[in-house]
């Protein structure tokens, strides 16, 4: 009998050979190795170059709060009034104690100054500019103040205090740290106070 006919699949090339065993154990070793590979030599580098940066800053940063802290000094020096009103605001006050010796200093120097002003008007002889029925915020008394238009006595005892306190009103506009006085107030008082 014949022997039936077999028929076997051609084997069908793609026109790639099969990767011998060497190499994909070659191409396994590429894929599973880094593509970047970084050398303890290379962490050290990279973490100092880090730390002369942070000193950097912090070194700037230093500088500037030195020189801030300087410039709020020169300030402060410059304008001892107004940075004793932002330190301490008009209702947070320490109150004066009675010390008699710093009262008769007080009204010494008071004096002498009303003193010092009285020979300069004398020797200047009459004015004809306003600034006479002007009061000064710095000599005038209790009574002196109730004269202006819109201050009472407590007005008057309020900027007194102030005055014994902080010292001497730089300007007109200085009232405004008096408790009692607004701009409304300072607005109706600025014609007839000088400092």
């Amino acid at each position: 009998m014949p022997q039936p006919a077999t028929f076997q699949r051609p084997v069908r090339s793609s026109g790639v050979d099969a990767p011998s065993n060497g190499e994909m154990a070659a191409f396994n070793r590429v894929q599973r190795s880094p593509r970047l590979s970084i050398k303890p030599l290379h962490a050290v580098i990279v973490i100092l170059v880090l730390v002369a940066a942070l000193c950097a800053s912090l070194t700037l940063l230093v500088q500037q709060s030195i020189n801030f802290s300087s410039q709020q000094a020169v300030l402060r020096a410059a304008h001892p009034a107004t940075s004793n009103a932002r330190t301490n605001p008009p209702g947070n006050r320490p109150k004066s104690h009675d010390d008699p010796g710093q009262t008769t200093t007080q009204n010494t120097s008071r004096s002498d100054k009303e003193h010092a002003a009285e020979s300069s008007r004398s020797a200047s002889g009459p004015q004809t500019n306003g600034d006479d029925n002007l009061i000064d915020l710095n000599t005038a008394d209790a009574q002196d103040l109730q004269r202006i238009k819109g201050v009472g006595p407590v007005t008057a005892k309020r900027i007194i205090e102030y005055r014994t306190s902080v010292g001497r009103f730089t300007s007109v506009d200085d009232l405004l740290n008096v408790k009692g006085i607004g701009q409304k107030t300072l607005g109706k008082m600025r014609s007839q106070v000088k400092t």
